[in-house]
């Protein structure tokens, strides 16, 4: 750590002294493909719109992986680009963004809690172009209380203004003692203004989840969804009458949805589903226990559904 750090000769050696990086608009912090290092990097710096700041990989092998912190890599700046980084094994998020305007790309996130998680304040970020898989762990996992089981998210969004798109999403299954199973490829608790399109989702035990009164406005199209899980869902959300809703203005189109599992459902909205709660156009869904579940009609015209009778 007493090296520059300009050059890979002189490389630094830990996630301390890359945490201090004095780092500017337009500069870059590289870390070894094929290294390994275990803790958290911190991302408090800026950049600009015109001169991010860039984290990345260089040299040849296995992209370097950040591993067993309580998250991985925290971003608190803004216009930071992350790219080709490996996020593995952290007691809560992979890659947790509290900041705005920044970008993660390209990367491997697995076997985290959260692989992305995206707080509560954070704007205008993108996820994209990642491979996010067995994100399978729980952060809450009581027999009592019940109702309380909380984890196995591919991304968590808990922002506004979010573009989660190209990614592919697996694995995001957990045991629970409340729900038998629980996990997303993505949950939406408390965000407004996302867009999650053109993700790969596979075997996960939900692919959206949503609740909390202040989500709203979440857009899901030309995602392609399967599943051989029992008792997977495409997506779940909430009308007034639940204490995690309502979820309004919830859009889906364009989706393909393919779930075989015994127990398989398409779309479930419930407690108060209505056309301000969920807009359906031109998706293409099979389950086999039940194509989707409303318990009032709501706004949907052009979708296609295959399999279990629809409630």
């Amino acid at each position: 750590d007493a090296n520059p750090g300009t050059s890979a000769a002189e490389a630094w050696r830990t996630l301390d002294k890359a945490s201090q990086a004095p780092l500017a608009p337009g500069d870059q912090l590289l870390f070894r493909r094929g290294g390994s290092w275990t803790g958290s990097l911190k991302l408090s710096r800026s950049g600009t719109s015109e001169l991010p700041i860039v984290i990345g990989a260089y040299g040849s092998g296995d992209l370097p992986r950040i591993r067993d912190g309580s998250s991985c890599v925290v971003v608190s700046g803004s216009y930071l680009v992350l790219r080709e980084i490996h996020a593995d094994g952290c007691s809560w998020a992979g890659i947790q963004i509290s900041g705005s305007a920044n970008q993660v790309e390209q990367s491997l996130i697995t076997r985290n809690v959260a692989g992305v998680q995206v707080r509560a304040g954070a704007a205008d970020n993108r996820i994209l172009r990642n491979v996010l898989r067995d994100n399978n762990r729980m952060s809450v996992l009581t027999q009592s209380p019940t109702d309380d089981d909380s984890g196995a998210f591919g991304v968590l969004l808990q922002g506004d203004g979010t573009v989660v798109a190209y990614n592919t999403i697996s694995g995001s299954d957990a045991f629970s003692y409340d729900y038998g199973h629980d996990g997303a490829a993505v949950e939406v608790y408390g965000g407004r203004d996302n867009q999650i399109h053109h993700n790969l989702a596979i075997d996960n035990d939900a692919f959206s989840e949503l609740g909390n009164a202040r989500s709203s406005d979440n857009t899901f199209a030309y995602n392609v969804v399967r599943s051989s899980l029992p008792a997977a869902v495409f997506l779940v959300t909430r009308g007034a009458n639940s204490g995690y809703g309502p979820v309004l203005r919830t859009t889906l189109y364009n989706n393909s949805v393919v779930l075989t599992g015994a127990s398989s459902q398409g779309f479930v909205c419930h407690a108060g589903c209505s056309p301000d709660i969920m807009t359906m156009r031109n998706n293409i869904i099979q389950a086999v226990r039940k194509v989707g579940y409303a318990d009032a009609p709501f706004d949907e015209d052009y979708n296609l559904y295959f399999g279990g009778a629809r409630e």
